[in-house]
């Protein structure tokens, strides 16, 4: 897969879809920005290890912007930075329809 690129201007958005076809489902939300081994949790993009739990009705689409900007100016660059994402059971920790990812730079 090759990294989104972002310049100065550019809008950054991530957003995140859970499509849910089952009934009720309660899972721990996990997004992770890792910046080469660095890992920050959302939703307050600390390095302390936090998620939230969700419940998601049956038969429901849903859908969340996790970041919205534009990319500033002055920042320098860098490759290969990633955002992992996943629901999982707290209990089993079995992650419920797999884990994503996508990775980005910036010039």
């Amino acid at each position: 897969m090759q990294d989104r690129e972002l310049t100065a201007g550019d809008r950054f958005l991530l957003e995140w879809q859970v499509l849910n076809p089952g009934p009720a489902l309660t899972a721990e939300q996990a997004i992770v920005l890792d910046v080469w081994g660095l890992y920050f949790f959302w939703p307050n993009w600390t390095d302390v290890t936090e998620w939230q739990q969700r419940t998601f009705a049956g038969a429901e689409t849903h859908e969340e912007t996790i970041l919205d900007f534009i990319w500033p100016s002055g920042v320098g660059a860098a490759e290969g930075i990633w955002f992992w994402a996943a629901l999982f059971d707290i209990e089993t920790l079995e992650i419920y329809g797999g884990l994503q990812s996508i990775s980005f730079l910036y010039e």
